[in-house]
């Protein structure tokens, strides 16, 4: 029997030979594909950069160390702004020249997170598992074409920043004055009432300057920034005021006004309600009423008088039995808002002189009557650190803070914050202030000494195994928190260091101090969790840039002052290993990077010898590092 042979059509060889090319086509490009993965496993693809950094080829490590030192030299410029002749170069990095404890960053760069970012191109099958081939295909042969460019990642305290520029340039700055009435007051209580003129000021854009400042950071530039000015008018005139002396009059005749609160009272006189006095325009309609902060102003003594902290109770381990040495307190406060709006109704609506002062109160969030049921049994962790050669007023600090955790209980379940456990950080609280450095002003600040409360505590709760949810190291080393990679920097209202309390059970924060070291131990229950750390591993150490010299006037001709110490940069990392009584084990890898830090010193001068540019550095032929005092 013989079989008939299958025919195909001319239309049908087409087709298998259409598809045998697109078959030897889809395994070319995927064989190239895979050669291309290959060649580039573990490291960045070609084309990848970020602004003019090409990290083609790098490894995770290389690039990081690559986008780590691009920017650190970004950063050392400063941000550099000028009107007129007048420049001011502020550090990103808000320094103390007694105490590092009040340095802070207004500006740093997410360095992991553009690490992240440029691996992640063509490699996004290993840390997303819902990239397909086929997707991780496309992203290479785009980048491939075309290469990609990412956006800088970076942090920036505008609101901070705005602070320092107004500091700076506040001496540049006129206000502009509206109309308004003065008063000479006699010693029988008469007055006189007079016209004071209108004035044009002039203020400047710091809002543009901060948005150009931005634009800079995504070309990954810190050109300087002009600051444009803005003139100001004033919004009363003369002639918008002339003829109201009687309701000005009828106003200050309501006074003098009594204040009370319970059995005291305060009285405001007709002089202090006439610097209330405030005209305002709506709607082209001119308005008479009282200053919202000049009211709030005066009732700041009051405040004082009447302020009671609010306090949690505290305990103490008495043999093996805790015991409550300090009940809880409740606070109470001046209600500014409500006092101050009280006072403008009575005085403009009810023309009433009889004023009730408002308070408000804050109830504590431990008080416990019992405390031998609160399951505080052992020893979880103890945190130490060294404070020597602190100064005076940093030591004054620390006692005065560890003093306000000493016996707080942390509940079960708590986020605990430091910054909130501290509370309230200025010298009505006892706190002594230090000299901060911002652009070419020096003024003071409170906080010194408390990142050692913040570096113990880090340490304590390390000790103890409890997660760790903020914790932020400081920008470049300090000797007081040695070794490198264990200290936290904290700083009203951030950074903050938290932790949880996940032992089901009150933790009982005690602090101690000796000679100069500080022990902070946690009590509480032990849950089996067992904790080991590596010791910290010290990498990547950059020398510091030469000794700066800024010339200042403030100095008398040939002092010398130096404002900051020089640091070796580096980075640290150490491993936490917690193994729970369940057997499951959790790994944590805590990273930091300390910056390089230029030493400077003020030099005096005569003002014939300060440059024209403040912000160019003069480096002293004969002036070492010797010079400077290290911290």
């Amino acid at each position: 029997m013989s079989g008939k042979r299958l025919k195909i059509t001319p239309r049908e060889k087409r087709l298998f030979a259409v598809a045998g090319i697109f078959f030897v086509l889809l395994l070319l490009i995927v064989s190239a594909s895979l050669a291309y993965a290959k060649a580039y496993d573990n490291k960045i693809l070609p084309g990848v950069r970020i602004s003019s950094l090409d990290l083609s080829g790098k490894t995770k490590d290389e690039a990081r160390a690559l986008i780590q030192s691009f920017f650190d030299q970004i950063i050392g410029q400063g941000l550099v702004f000028s009107f007129e002749s007048k420049k001011v170069n502020i550090s990103p990095i808000v320094s103390s020249p007694t105490d590092p404890d009040l340095s802070y960053e207004i500006l740093s760069f997410d360095i992991d997170g553009m690490t992240d970012a440029a691996y992640a191109i063509g490699h996004e099958q290993e840390t997303d598992p819902s990239k397909t081939f086929v997707s991780n295909l496309i992203d290479q042969a785009t980048n491939y074409v075309s290469g990609t460019e990412l956006d800088v990642a970076y942090r920036l305290n505008e609101k901070k920043l705005e602070e320092i520029l107004r500091e700076n340039f506040k001496d540049l700055v006129q206000p502009a004055e509206d109309a308004k009435f003065t008063f000479s007051f006699n010693d029988q209580g008469g007055y006189d009432i007079q016209v004071l003129p209108e004035k044009p000021g002039q203020d400047f854009d710091y809002e543009a300057a901060i948005s150009q400042l931005k634009s800079n950071l995504q070309a990954a530039t810190l050109a300087p920034i002009d600051i444009a000015s803005v003139k100001n008018n004033p919004q009363i005139s003369t002639g918008d005021i002339e003829g109201r002396q009687n309701q000005v009059r009828e106003i200050i005749n309501i006074a003098p006004l009594t204040l009370s609160y319970e059995d005291r009272k305060w009285t405001a006189s007709r002089k202090t309600v006439s610097v209330w006095i405030e005209f305002s325009k709506e709607d082209d309609e001119i308005n008479i009423g009282l200053n919202k902060e000049k009211v709030k102003n005066y009732l700041g003594d009051i405040g004082k008088e009447i302020y009671v902290p609010a306090s949690e109770a505290k305990f103490e381990l008495t043999g093996d039995r805790v015991t409550q040495f300090a009940d809880s307190q409740v606070g109470i406060a001046l209600d500014v808002e409500e006092t101050r709006d009280e006072i403008i109704d009575q005085v403009l609506n009810n023309k009433s002189p009889e004023i009730m002062v408002f308070d408000r109160q804050s109830l504590p969030q431990t008080s416990l009557a019992n405390a031998n049921n609160l399951g505080i049994k052992e020893l979880l962790g103890v945190g130490k650190s060294n404070f020597k050669g602190s100064p005076k007023n940093r030591q004054k600090n620390i006692r005065v803070g560890m003093d306000k955790l000493n016996g707080i209980l942390i509940k079960p379940g708590e986020e605990f914050s430091l910054i909130r456990a501290i509370g309230k950080i200025n010298a009505d609280t006892g706190f002594l202030p230090e000299l901060v450095i911002k652009g070419d002003r020096t003024t003071p600040e409170f906080g010194g000494g408390l990142c050692q409360i913040g570096t113990t505590t880090f340490r304590a709760a390390l000790a103890s195994g409890l997660p760790i949810t903020m914790r932020q190291s400081h920008s470049y080393r300090v000797s007081y928190y040695e070794p490198a990679g264990t200290d936290a920097t904290i700083y009203d209202p951030l950074p903050d260091f938290r932790f949880i309390n996940d032992t089901g059970f009150h933790i009982l924060f005690v602090t101690k101090m000796t000679g100069t070291e500080l022990a902070f131990e946690f009590w509480g229950t032990a849950d089996g969790r067992q904790t080991e750390m590596t010791s910290p591993e010290i990498y990547n150490i950059v020398k510091p840039p030469p000794l700066k010299i800024v010339k200042t006037t403030d100095l008398a001709p040939g002092v010398k002052k130096c404002t900051e110490s020089a640091h070796d940069g580096a980075d640290a990392k150490f491993t936490r290993t917690i193994t729970l009584a369940s057997g499951e084990v959790k790994t944590e890898t805590y990273k930091s990077h300390y910056r390089p830090w230029q030493a400077v010193c003020l030099l005096g001068v005569k003002p014939e010898d300060m440059p024209q540019d403040q912000t160019a550095a003069i480096l002293s032929p004969d002036s070492t590092s010797s010079d400077i005092k290290a911290n």
